[in-house]
């Protein structure tokens, strides 16, 4: 029995024998086209964030002063 005989899962690499490079993943791939977008994606959604809260800060507080009076008195 060859200990070096490819067929019987025996074969040991060589110092001039090269293993093939792994091929990318899927996440590595996605990773590599979005972070050019990344940091411009996170300053829209911060600027997008804050339009919401001073949306909702001008139009609930006064709705909620309305109601709390409604409900409370003055």
């Amino acid at each position: 029995m060859n200990p070096a005989d490819p067929h019987l899962g025996h074969h040991r690499l060589g110092p001039d024998d090269r293993h093939p490079p792994p091929a990318p993943s899927a996440i590595d791939t996605i990773g590599a086209v979005c972070a050019p977008f990344h940091h411009r994606l996170e300053g829209a959604a911060r600027i997008a964030w804050g339009f919401i809260s001073l949306i909702g800060g001008v139009c609930c507080v006064p709705t909620a002063m309305y109601v709390g009076a409604f409900l409370f008195g003055p």
